[in-house]
């Protein structure tokens, strides 16, 4: 008995899809929408929420039962690619936010590398480290 249920979950791991992170955002996305939805008090928006948090909770369990693995590898990398990329510029904003008192922030105008220079120097010669390129700017 063991041994065929043993047999069954290897057979239904190498054909199915399983939990990815995707599939894991979907389902918290769902979870969230019914506390959300429990917030209201106005049966239509209750009504419209939980509608989604029932489609997040159906994607969810249809990516973990699919067969298609190419396809929800291919949707959970796109998935991952634009959360790290959000993840980045927040990371990014954060930093330049608070180097923003002491620091300014250019573009080199040639590779678009961002040069951080001290506030208050007047005009100033910037030097890109990345191509070498050169220009002014007020600080």
């Amino acid at each position: 008995m063991k041994n065929n249920f043993e047999k069954w979950m290897r057979e239904f791991k190498r054909t199915h899809n399983g939990s990815d992170e995707l599939g894991m955002a979907l389902l918290i996305l769902s979870l969230a929408l019914n506390l959300v939805s429990v917030a209201f008090g106005i049966p239509i928006v209750m009504a419209i929420i939980q509608a989604l948090s029932f489609l997040s909770f159906a994607g969810s369990i249809f990516r973990f039962f699919s067969k298609n693995k190419s396809a929800r590898v291919a949707e959970n990398y796109k998935f991952t690619h634009i959360k790290e990329t959000v993840s980045q510029y927040i990371k990014d904003q954060k930093y330049y936010l608070k180097e923003s008192k002491t620091h300014k922030f250019y573009s080199c105008p040639t590779c678009g590398t961002v040069c951080r220079v001290p506030k208050g120097k007047g005009k100033i010669k910037i030097k890109c480290p990345n191509c070498g390129n050169s220009f002014v700017k007020k600080t």
